[in-house]
């Protein structure tokens, strides 16, 4: 996390004053995990301006509020090693 003066997050995280923007555009590599609307705008962010994302996701049919929909087009994996596999090979 980065700590800004920025008063937009969650919901609104996706909004010009948000503290995401920072987050997303200042990290080499973003990777979501499970979690609530920040995550999402995160997500929505990392695609939008086309930051190299992965998606650490339980494995399909154990969570009913998957954020693999919201990262169509994301790298989806769901154990530890294929998330440290795609750092090593996109940092």
């Amino acid at each position: 996390m980065i700590r800004t003066h920025l008063p937009l997050s969650g919901a609104a995280g996706t909004g010009p004053f948000s503290r995401n923007h920072i987050n997303v555009l200042s990290a080499d590599a973003v990777v979501a995990l499970p979690g609530s609307a920040g995550t999402w705008s995160e997500i929505e962010l990392s695609l939008r301006y086309e930051r190299p994302l992965a998606v650490y996701d339980r494995p399909p049919g154990d969570s009913d509020q998957s954020i693999r929909a919201a990262a169509a087009g994301a790298l989806v994996v769901t154990n530890l090693e294929e998330l440290l596999d795609w750092l090593r090979r996109t940092l």
